[in-house]
């Protein structure tokens, strides 16, 4: 009986993908997403520790691995944590963004504690993720939320429940892509439920702490070249945003090889030095601002007494130098990823892996 549960159950999934949001007719081939919105809809009780750290760990792989799709698609990330009533925080949760600097600040704040009673709030967590999170009212943009946790939901009664949330969700053009850690049954049956109600992929994975990180020939010379790049930003805005934008980059310097290299490689494919913006150089080169329109006070101190040639030039020396090193970069990016791709290794997968496959196969519009 289970075997053919599981047989009818991956047969519902395969349907699924051919009627999901966005798809077309049958016959019909239309384009692949060129946006995608994800939420990470995570439990931070004290049994997650190895998915937090594993989330962190690889948050930048997971961002490169969507926009180096075919399509190339523009990328917005939210996070919301979960726990349960009684512990110090039921739900804390970020707004979408193209600021994967703050996702990634965000998650090194994020502690596994509490817990211990099984059941959390997964449905309060649901609710928000499918009502507050920023999405894109458009058709055309994929939306997804990864629920990853390791315990069913805890009933509470006046909130809406996983079914209804799940409907809702598929309703608004929200797939819920549940990702189990762990072997707790009752919440493999909830998962399973909210993947076919929510017109998700489902996956379970035994150690979420299971990553596969391959260190590269690369990941040195591409750290050195962090640093050196850092030194071209030229922080603009009020000054918080000055603050925030030098701290992005200080954090970047302080991460190991391989996620410095990550993020080298997000940010070459994203035209960007750092993430959310906050880089005057990064913001005349968009367009997004003109030399005429720069602000004295909302550059760094040492730059404000010059005169208007002497900005100038300064922020083309700054420039110069940065469109050298990005030549470098990309070559090695470029070399990196091709030895990534000849020692990965296929078997078991972990967190990273299982979100980076399932959001390759909701881009084209199955």
């Amino acid at each position: 009986m289970r075997g053919a549960m599981l047989r009818w159950f991956a047969g519902w999934l395969s349907l699924a993908a051919c009627v999901a949001p966005g798809s077309a007719s049958a016959g019909a081939a239309p384009a692949p997403f060129r946006e995608v919105e994800v939420c990470f809809v995570l439990d931070t009780t004290g049994s997650m520790a190895n998915l937090i750290k594993a989330a962190r760990d690889k948050i930048w792989f997971i961002a490169n691995e969507i926009v180096s799709a075919p399509s190339k698609p523009d990328v917005k990330l939210c996070l919301l944590a979960f726990r349960d009533r009684g512990d110090a925080y039921v739900t804390r949760h970020t707004l979408l963004t193209t600021d994967v600097d703050r996702i990634y600040a965000e998650l090194a704040q994020f502690q596994a504690e509490g817990g211990g009673d099984t059941p959390e709030a997964v449905n309060q967590a649901l609710s928000e993720a499918i009502d507050a999170s920023g999405w894109s009212p458009r058709d055309e943009v994929l939306k997804l939320i990864f629920l990853v946790g390791d315990a069913p939901p805890k009933v509470y009664a006046g909130e809406p429940q996983y079914p209804e949330l799940a409907a809702r969700a598929a309703a608004r053009g929200i797939v819920i892509n549940p990702v189990l850690c762990g072997e707790d049954d009752q919440a493999r049956r909830t998962w399973d439920t909210i993947a076919i109600l929510a017109r998700g992929r489902g996956a379970a994975i035994g150690d979420a702490s299971r990553v596969e990180r391959i260190v590269t020939p690369m990941d040195q010379d591409l750290a050195a070249l962090n640093q050196r790049i850092g030194r071209t930003l030229v922080p603009y805005g009020s000054e918080a945003v000055r603050a925030e934008t030098a701290a992005k980059q200080k954090s970047a310097e302080g991460m190991d090889d391989i996620g410095v290299s990550d993020r080298l490689a997000f940010n070459a494919a994203t035209g960007r030095t750092v993430q959310g913006g906050g880089d005057l150089i990064d913001a005349l080169d968009r367009g997004e601002l003109a030399t005429t329109a720069i602000e004295r006070d909302r550059l760094p101190d040492g730059l404000r007494s010059m005169t208007e040639t002497e900005l100038l030039a300064a922020l083309q020396a700054r420039r110069d130098e940065r469109v050298a090193l990005r030549r470098v970069i990309d070559a090695l990016v470029m070399e990196r990823r091709e030895y990534i791709e000849a020692r990965r290794k296929g078997g078991a997968q972990g967190f990273d892996a299982v979100v980076a496959d399932t959001i390759r196969v909701q881009l084209q519009r199955r």
